[in-house]
Order: structure tokens, then sequence, then C-alpha cells
């Protein structure tokens, strides 16, 4: 007894409380300052609409050379990215279809018949890959993560406050884990904002997977931390809850 009592008073961490505090703003405040610059998140085209297309030449092709093309192509906004092995990630709008006449002839080959004529004026190209998605499209997938987002929040809240019901105060402990996930879906976010603004990283569908997984594991760890002081409540009821967080969180 004498042994656990002077480890409780040699390992008191919530008497260091605002160190956390203190490292915690440092990672959100920038965070929170990214986010607040436009565009807060570089979205790809699972959210805008538009067209990926990667592209690979036979021969070297300088950035500047393919960057020049696309621009006389008339996408004067796009993105392109130099993927290594002479491969290039070209973003831009939506690409006119391809266009025939009455008797089936092409009139117009359309936009990537017309961004792969360009390209090929630096060297002979090949298209590897193209992925299109309309505007309606990414609007949709915008509400739909949003409300995803939202709902895991509240079934969270609603979640740990059923299950820590026989505790004191047991909708604190739902608040303070929609905090908790709140707090790191915010530093992920900042980090993607801010990879955005100076490297041109997008965000597509797979984010919004990450994000929820996120939630979850941030959700699955204080609930871990959660179980164990329910458990010490019972075992030292005597005990105030800065000893219970204390001992639960060594122990966890």
């Amino acid at each position: 007894a004498q042994r656990e009592d002077r480890r409780r008073r040699r390992v008191n961490i919530v008497r260091h409380r605002r160190w956390f505090f203190l490292l915690s703003a440092l990672m959100i405040v920038p965070s929170l300052a990214t986010l607040a610059t436009p565009p807060a998140l570089r979205a790809g085209i699972d959210f805008t609409g538009g067209t990926a297309i990667t592209v690979e030449f036979e021969a070297d092709a300088p950035a500047a050379a393919v960057r020049d093309r696309v621009e006389a192509a008339g996408h004067e906004e796009a993105i392109v990215q130099s993927l290594g092995d002479r491969s290039y990630f070209i973003r831009v709008g939506e690409l006119e279809p391809e266009t025939l006449d009455d008797q089936g002839d092409v009139t117009d080959p359309g936009g990537r018949a017309n961004l792969e004529n360009a390209l090929g004026t630096i060297a002979p190209v090949r298209i590897t890959s193209v992925e299109a998605v309309s505007a309606l499209v990414g609007s949709e997938n915008i509400r739909n993560a949003i409300f995803a987002v939202v709902v895991a929040a509240i079934v969270i809240m609603l979640y740990v406050t059923w299950a820590f019901r026989r505790v004191p105060s047991p909708l604190r402990y739902g608040t303070a884990a929609v905090v908790a996930l709140a707090h790191d879906v915010v530093i992920v976010l900042g980090v993607f904002s801010f990879l955005g603004k100076f490297a041109d990283l997008e965000v597509n569908a797979m984010f919004i997977t990450g994000v929820l997984t996120v939630i979850g594991y941030s959700v699955n760890d204080t609930i871990v931390v959660f179980d164990r002081i329910r458990e010490n409540v019972g075992r030292f009821q005597a005990a105030t809850i800065t000893e219970l967080a204390n001992l639960s969180v060594r122990e966890t």
C-alpha cells in the first residue's frame, strides 16, 4: 500500500494537464488557422467534379512543357503533378465528349483526344488511366461526407452516455468522447489543409473513410480509459476524480 501510494504521488498526470493542454493547443491552433484560410481543403474530383488523367511519356517531358500544353488546350486551371518515371497526373474540368454526325463520323474528337494530341507534341504519350466525376455527383459526395461525420459523432455521444449510465454524470463521458474525437479530426484536417496549400495534395472520397477511421480509433482509445475509470469508481468510492483519473490512465 505504501509503495502504491508513493507511485501515485510520483505519477500525477492530472497535475501536469496544463502541459498537455499546451501541447494540444500547439497542434489545434495552427490547424484551425490553416483551415480558416481558403481553400480549407483542396477538394479532388470526387467533390468538385472533373477529370483526372494519368499519362506516361516515352521520352523525357519537362513539367513546364506539360503544363504549357495543357493550358494551350484550354485548361488554364489544370493541376499538373509529376509522378516520376515520365508520368504525370493531370486534373482538369469536365471534358467535352466525342461528337458524331448523323452518319456516325467523328466531327469533334472531344476534350480527351484534344488533350492527348496537345501532349503528343512533346513526346509520344500514352494515357494510362482516366477518372471522371460530374459536378452533381461531387456536390452529393460533399453532403454525404458531412452527414456521415455528424451522424457518427451524435451516435458515439449517445452510445458512450448509455454505456456509462451507472457512473455519475454519464453525459459528461459522452461529451468528452466527442470533444476528444473532434480534437483528433481537426488535427488531421489541419495537416491535409496545409499539404493541400503547399503540396497540392487533394482529398477525395477515401479521405472521408480515413476521417471516419480516425473517429473510430479515437473513441476506442477514449472508451478504454473511461472503462478503467468506471471500474475504479466502484473500487475506490472515496477517491476524488483526480485520483481516479491518475490511477486509471496509469493502469491503462
